[in-house]
């Protein structure tokens, strides 16, 4: 992300137009009415999803896929005119992409203007936040016909842009309306990330700890956020909830309020039997990261394509913590490895 070097007028920019409504609905109707024809001939080969709950390697494997140049995403480019890609095109084309930064996870995880990340929740923000995204959460729902129609164009444009005919998002929201989705695209390829509950949840503690203190010293970044629908950890978290209201009995600075989360995203896997999909491939990230090689087969096998033979990059590593040097009730920590091993298995 680049918050700290966005200058007001960036920042105004970024406000004038994802900080609202009116524009961006402008804007998607000048786009879709002024690409229509090309629009219309774009076929789409593959859609492929990447989602798990945040620090599940989501974003390296997104980057892993779109280095093979097979597939359209959403990057930095593309901010803040996500809604109207093909029309911002025509002045940024011109901008020169600069050296790659560390992202502010601290995770090692560099990018720059041409890195995907998870935009596509502009979009959806845009045209139903009135059914997910609430004050103190964000809630799983149903998309109508109208606005999954919509999306889809909304899909094509950056098609139209990118000249591709394989659409990658990476959005750790999807979980909240992967059915619908589903009943859109039938065909649709679905990457589900997960990892260990404990180290996950160390994991989160210590990012809602990192963005916290971030977005204390630059307001700025708190809203970058919520324009993006981020509220994975930080000032503007909000827990997901699915379909029965579950909330955590700690508090964000506590590693089970963590662990709640992660037993509330995988747990909904579960309970709604979504193993047995023929859209779902589960990516156990440890693994992942062990037998990368084999993994990557499996992936391409799942898509019908082999995604990885343009991909130099082929180093990946998670990091353990220790956790007994956090107080995990015992309880919820059972609960959670339950869910881990049925995930695994």
């Amino acid at each position: 992300m680049f918050n700290n070097n966005y200058n007001f007028l960036v920042r105004l920019l970024h406000y004038s137009i994802i900080g609202n409504k009116i524009i961006p609905e402008l804007l998607f109707d000048i786009e879709n009415f002024l690409f229509k024809k090309k629009n219309r001939s774009i076929k789409v080969n593959h859609h492929v999803y990447i989602t798990g709950l945040a620090r599940a390697g989501t974003t390296i494997l997104l980057n892993t896929i779109y280095a093979s140049k097979k597939f359209a995403s959403f990057t930095y480019r593309d901010m803040p005119f996500i809604i109207s890609p093909n029309i911002w095109n025509l002045a940024s084309k011109y901008f020169k992409s600069k050296k790659p930064i560390e992202r502010k996870h601290n995770d090692n995880m560099m990018i720059n203007l041409d890195s995907p990340e998870q935009f596509e929740e502009i979009f959806w923000n845009l045209k139903t936040s009135e059914k997910y995204n609430f004050k103190d959460h964000l809630k799983y729902h149903l998309i109508d016909s109208y606005n999954l129609d919509l999306y889809e164009l909304f899909i094509k444009n950056c098609l139209v842009k990118y000249k591709k005919n394989n659409y990658l998002c990476k959005n750790n929201n999807s979980l909240l309306r992967i059915k619908s989705l589903i009943n859109k695209f039938p065909n649709a390829k679905f990457l589900l990330s997960f990892r260990n509950p404990l180290d996950h949840s160390i994991s989160l503690l210590r990012q809602n700890t990192n963005f916290t203190n971030l977005q204390k010293k630059d307001q700025f970044s708190r809203k970058y956020m919520n324009y993006l629908v981020h509220h994975e950890f930080g000032l503007n978290h909000k827990p997901m909830i699915f379909k029965s209201l579950e909330k955590s009995d700690s508090d964000q600075n506590d590693v089970n309020y963590w662990l709640d989360q992660w037993i509330n995203f995988y747990n909904f896997i579960k309970k709604e039997n979504l193993k047995n999909s023929p859209n779902i491939l589960f990516i156990n990230y440890e693994e992942f990261c062990k037998n990368t090689e084999f993994e990557f087969k499996r992936i391409s096998n799942f898509i019908g394509e082999e995604i990885f033979e343009n991909v130099e990059n082929k180093y990946f590593s998670f990091k353990r913590y220790e956790a007994s040097n956090f107080n995990f009730d015992k309880s919820k920590k059972k609960k959670s490895l339950e869910i881990y091993n049925y995930l695994k298995n």
